[in-house]
């Protein structure tokens, strides 16, 4: 029994040890200070338990509570000064080596246990960092590697819950809480995507749509909005980037004006390499890392929506002009390149969102709406995502601390709220970080934040919304005109009947109303007066898009 029980205990502190690791380097990725520190302190924690047994089996004095806590200390410290940008170089390569520090001092602890007699424990534990370790330098087989990642973290909980110390069992206290509060809410990150759904609207319900009650159809927020999935080579990006003279007034303009944004380059590679070089290699290694499956850090279970998305946008880029073509290129580069892989999804997907709203790219009118409805869904999400942040005096006293900003933090709300309006969450569901933050979670409880999403993403306000985008390169009228005019020839109507909506159809009319109206819209907080697509046509193509359904009632939820 007692050979049992040390197998169980060296089996979980191995674990956790790996998994700390594995998503310590996948936070530091993208220079999230605040969860690389926490997974750090873990790591340290662990490594410090183990380092008491080799004291006890020798009988040497072992360590107290608070020395504990006090070696825990130190990743904190770090994380503080690099956040402010304390230290250079010489400070993140301290700072980076800790989680191997603690590594090996855990492959050392256990083979002195071993030697010691404590067979079971120690051979337990080299056995999963050993694992971690060929798992996080790409060592093993890929579909290994997908069952490691798969396993590990639900295995963590249960023996971190039984046999894990105090600090281990608090923290899967709090990753079992964001589970429970997930499952009590009914929301799902993985929500399948089902294809689009049109309904019918006859000329006679055209007629009558100006007065009828519509409301939100639920299931257009789950409508897969990608267009068929082309054959091409994603390595068609590096060409399409080397094409581009980057050291000229604009493209260099801009390269450094994101340059400035992304902490990896300030941080680590300023100084070491020409923008224009950081910038390609960069690229690179992203599609590279797609292509070959061999993102390290943060790795998701599944490549084939990643690969996708880079399908689609390198088979459309070409379409962009020049510096359209550069903003999205620098897009990927640098806030895909070296990142993780939770941050690779999040970077396609927004680049795949702001290339099918370009009027060159030829998507259907309904890929286009259901991508901008989603960019609205977004921008939603996003202003109730900061309420959240400062709901609670806890939250806002962590301001200072803990950027809720950054993309894990924003992938725990996503899975734990978002699954259900309709978001991109590929990413967050992939994001083995987004798992846990108790500061997020007692401000998530203060906000009722399906009631305010529904009272934003309302019937008036899906209309009002297209109103202003149509008319605009986002949604032009060539294509709204062509829209109805495929609608004339799924109508059951005799040819002569067809010819004479044609040519009503051309001179900008469908049974004697006119398909343009004045509309307003505010650019950059200014009026704007121009012409869009009359309402009761509005109506009738989100309505025959699957998007509003008929209404009995005045219900905008």
């Amino acid at each position: 029994m007692n050979t049992l029980w040390s197998v169980a205990e060296g089996f979980a502190s191995g674990n956790a040890l790996a998994e700390l690791k594995r998503t310590e380097d996948s936070v530091r990725q993208g220079q999230n200070h605040y969860l690389t520190a926490v997974h750090q302190s873990g790591q340290i924690w662990e490594c410090l338990g183990q380092v008491q047994r080799v004291l006890e089996a020798a009988s040497y004095a072992t360590f107290s509570f608070s020395s504990r806590c006090i070696f825990a200390l130190p990743p904190v410290l770090l994380a503080y000064a690099s956040t402010n940008q304390w230290g250079g170089q010489n400070l993140y390569l301290i700072y980076d080596q800790i989680g191997t520090l603690c590594q090996v001092a855990s492959l050392v602890s256990s083979v002195t246990l071993v030697i010691f007699g404590n067979v079971a424990f120690g051979v337990a534990s080299i056995t999963f960092v050993g694992l971690g370790f060929l798992d996080r330098n790409g060592i093993l087989p890929q579909e290994a590697r997908r069952i490691i990642h798969i396993t590990t973290y639900p295995l963590f909980l249960i023996t971190g819950l039984f046999v894990g110390d105090i600090f281990t069992q608090l923290f899967v206290a709090a990753n079992l809480a964001t589970l429970a509060m997930n499952a009590a809410w009914g929301t799902s990150p993985a929500l399948g995507t089902v294809p689009v759904q049109r309904t019918t609207v006859s000329p006679e319900q055209l007629m009558v749509s100006r007065h009828q009650d519509l409301s939100p159809e639920p299931l257009h927020l789950r409508y897969d909005a990608l267009p068929p999935i082309p054959n091409i080579d994603i390595g068609t990006l590096n060409t399409l980037c080397a094409a581009i003279d980057w050291s000229s007034g604009s493209h260099q303009e801009a390269l450094e004006r994101r340059l400035t944004q992304d902490p990896r380059w300030r941080d680590r590679y300023q100084g070491r390499y020409a923008p224009d070089i950081y910038l390609k290699n960069q690229l690179r290694l992203f599609v590279h890392s797609v292509k070959t499956e061999t993102i390290l850090e943060g790795e998701p279970v599944n490549y084939t929506v990643l690969h996708n998305y880079l399908k689609i946008i390198a088979d459309l880029m070409p379409r962009l002009d020049e510096n359209s073509r550069a903003d999205l290129l620098l897009k990927l580069a640098i806030d895909g390149g070296e990142y993780c892989g939770s941050g690779k999804f999040n970077t396609v997907s927004d680049a795949y969102l702001s290339i099918a709203s370009e009027s060159v790219t030829p998507l259907p009118l309904e890929i286009k709406v259901l991508t901008h409805l989603q960019l609205q869904r977004i921008r939603i999400f996003q202003d109730l995502y900061r309420q959240i942040e400062q709901a609670t005096p806890l939250n806002r006293a962590a301001a200072g601390i803990i950027d809720h900003l950054d993309i894990h933090n924003y992938n725990l709300a996503v899975n734990l709220i978002g699954g259900e309006f309709g978001l991109p969450n590929q990413g967050a569901a992939e994001d083995a970080a987004a798992h846990v933050d108790p500061i997020l979670l007692l401000a998530v409880r203060q906000i009722p934040v399906r009631e305010m999403f529904y009272n934003f993403y309302t019937t008036d306000r899906i209309i009002e919304s297209l109103e202003e985008a149509i008319g605009t390169p986002s949604l032009p009228f060539p294509e709204v005109y062509a829209w109805w005019g495929s609608w004339i020839e799924r109508q059951e109507l005799s040819e002569a009947e067809k010819t004479a909506l044609r040519a009503s159809l051309s001179q900008g009319e469908l049974y004697g109303q006119s398909l343009e109206e004045d509309a307003v819209s505010y650019v950059e907080g200014e009026c704007v007066n121009r012409t869009s697509l009359a309402k009761p046509f509005v109506k009738a193509m989100l309505l025959e898009m699957g998007i509003l359904r008929r209404s009995t009632h005045d219900n905008n939820h």
